[in-house]
């Protein structure tokens, strides 16, 4: 993420497996919060963004840059927390994939490497794919082959698909039938963002298709203010999207047509998961105009404390609020990973995971 994103571009930000059935989040104590359904694990930079590697303990993490600090992709242990680099440090020798995509200049500059959304899918026994929006020298969806087996994965560069030039990429998303992928749009990147104007509604961006031999275009009536997180559904017909600024889950089909609203929310939600039952997660922030100024990209003071954990049958318009936190140490959340019978909550702003218990 580039210096100049400030708290709705790093927010403006997807399909693993749910164990057992989503229930009622923890009631609060008079302190806040009852501990012995969340612990937290330090050190992880930047989490932005989360998914569980199949068949494996680790998860990846995009580890947003900061600072001084440069971005990469982390693996966290589920087992003992443990955290190691992934990519560009430890990572195996890249293996360009000239044939499906032949617009790709090269692997991205790791100096320069600002991680965001990510979608990881098993692509065979041992192996995986994983999809990285980077903002870092180019915007691109970078695309990573990851050996599953190894542990911890061992991460290399396949290629990528640079992004149109007026296009500011956030959330990233596999299309199930592997015939490419979904990104979207949060903004024009060529400008610096009007966030006042997105957060009131004004539409800012929309949802691109991705696919082998075509490259990008665009969904037609995707236009949205902020657009951040996306899932596609398992028949890859349906894309849904995380409508930042209005509160909501919409479903835009791929092939084009209007969004319908699938969940109204009472907080802004960021990324989305979907679960082997085809339900959706998703946390976000409960932030107004006002805490742009502010909180900044969670690196301010008064950003709000706590999150929500919800889970969304978009099939059949339900909602039901899995967790909740009033946790004065934990906020700014922006994904819901899960990750065997837990959820692992990342977020902006501090290099923190809150690992879940429902």
């Amino acid at each position: 993420m580039s210096a100049r994103r400030t708290l709705a571009g790093a927010l403006l930000a997807t399909a693993v497996v749910v164990t057992g059935c989503a229930t009622p989040g923890a009631e609060q104590t008079a302190a806040g919060l009852d501990r012995r359904h969340q612990t937290i694990i330090d050190g992880p930079q930047r989490p932005e963004d989360l998914i569980a590697v199949p068949a494996s303990t680790w998860v990846v993490s995009s580890g947003v840059p900061h600072g001084t600090t440069t971005g990469r992709l982390q693996g966290v242990n589920s087992t003992d927390s443990a955290i190691v680099d992934l990519w560009p440090a430890n990572a195996g020798p890249a293996r360009p994939d000239r044939e499906t995509y032949p617009d790709c200049p090269g692997p991205p500059d790791a100096q320069r490497f600002s991680p965001h959304g990510l979608d990881l899918v098993a692509t065979g026994p041992g192996v995986a794919r994983l999809l990285v929006v980077n903002h870092g020298g180019r915007e691109a969806v970078e695309v990573f082959d990851v050996d599953t087996a190894s542990s911890p994965p061992l991460v290399s560069w396949r290629g990528c698909a640079v992004l149109p030039e007026t296009v500011g990429g956030n959330g990233v998303a596999a299309l199930p039938d592997g015939s490419g992928f979904v990104a979207t749009n949060a903004y024009d990147s060529t400008k610096p963002p009007d966030y006042k104007a997105i957060i009131e509604g004004r539409s800012s961006g929309d949802v691109r298709l991705w696919q082998r031999g075509t490259g990008w275009t665009t969904v037609p009536f995707s236009a949205l203010p902020g657009p951040n997180g996306v899932a596609v559904s398992a028949d890859s017909k349906t894309a849904y999207v995380a409508d930042w600024p209005s509160r909501r889950i919409v479903a835009i089909p791929v092939a084009g047509g209007l969004p319908k609203t699938v969940a109204s929310l009472k907080f802004l939600p960021d990324n989305l998961r979907t679960t082997v039952r085809g339900t959706i997660l998703t946390t976000g922030q409960d932030i107004t105009a006002e805490d742009l100024g502010t909180c900044g990209a969670g690196e301010g003071p008064d950003c709000p404390p706590g999150f929500s954990i919800v889970e969304i049958n978009p099939g059949k318009g339900k909602t039901k609020v899995v967790y909740r936190s009033e946790d004065p140490e934990f906020g700014m959340a922006t994904t819901a990973a899960p990750v065997g019978n837990e959820i692992w909550v990342g977020r902006v702003g501090k290099d923190r995971i809150a690992r879940v218990s429902p």
